[in-house]
């Protein structure tokens, strides 16, 4: 299976990415197409599920509690709406404009009550500097109780770095590195642009450039990942985590880290 996946919109539910197959254990990412007046219901249990509106406009049903309506029209330029499903309650979507919704679930037997996560909940991050400079916005994070998922979205300015210095998170030992797998799925505006993300590992075992386009995902099972975009696009990326612990460990590559210290 390699490392990126490319997606072409169709309508319903399509999954991207799946647990198993040597690459992720724990984290599934899918997307959700629907058409004005059409709805899906997630039914399956055992699953704790995050909605991501990318965009359109829905109402959601979770367990007994309905929200909605839940709007974006341009992530490029609005932060994000999201919901948060328990592992124990089903879920129904249903469109009231076209609607496309990401959907990053993991294995969970325990989770808080349902949640809406609107705008004014995203907490911003600004990061970096100079040309590795990016914001970075929580959306599901320590303030929820999920039981394995963070989520959140990273916008990069054209032509700067995100992911850096270059990091990673596969080792459980707390607390210099925690073992989390992850996902990024891209989006560029204008949407003919690109960017590369690196994946590579001390050893160099895996040491992989990738070209990403808009609505291409990569999987990050291990391993450094910086990203950059191209002059001119602006490059957006939803990532998504999910590990036996939600306390997240990062190390980064000594060879890079002394760009903290240059700040010009």
């Amino acid at each position: 299976m390699s490392l990126k996946i490319e997606h072409k919109a169709e309508e319903g539910l399509t999954q991207i990415v799946g647990p198993g197959g040597g690459q992720l254990r724990l984290l599934s990412f899918s997307l959700l197409l629907l058409s004005q007046g059409h709805g899906f219901e997630f039914a399956r249990l055992g699953e704790e599920r995050v909605l991501l509106l990318m965009r359109g406009q829905c109402h959601a049903r979770v367990g007994g509690e309905r929200f909605g309506p839940l709007a974006r029209s341009n992530l490029f330029k609005e932060r994000a709406t999201a919901v948060y499903v328990p592992p124990d309650s089903p879920c129904y979507v249903e469109a009231d404009l076209e609607t496309e919704i990401a959907v990053v679930s993991a294995p969970a037997e325990i989770g808080s009550q349902p949640r809406v996560v609107l705008p004014a909940d995203v907490i911003v991050r600004r990061v970096g500097a100079s040309n590795w400079f990016r914001e970075v916005h929580d959306i599901v994070g320590f303030r929820i109780s999920a039981q394995k998922l963070l989520v959140g979205e990273t916008f990069n300015p054209p032509g700067n770095w995100s992911s850096f210095p270059p990091h990673k998170h596969e080792r459980n030992d707390p607390p210099q590195e925690s073992s989390h797998e992850e996902i990024y799925h891209f989006r560029l505006n204008p949407p003919s642009g690109f960017g590369l993300q690196l994946i590579y590992t001390d050893d160099r075992e895996v040491d992989e450039p990738i070209v990403v386009r808009d609505a291409d995902t990569v999987v990050i099972p291990r391993g450094y990942h910086p990203v950059v975009a191209a002059p001119g696009y602006s490059l957006y990326y939803l990532w998504a985590l999910a590990g036996e612990s939600r306390q997240l460990f990062t190390r980064e590559d000594p060879a890079h880290s002394w760009v903290r210290g240059n700040r010009a």
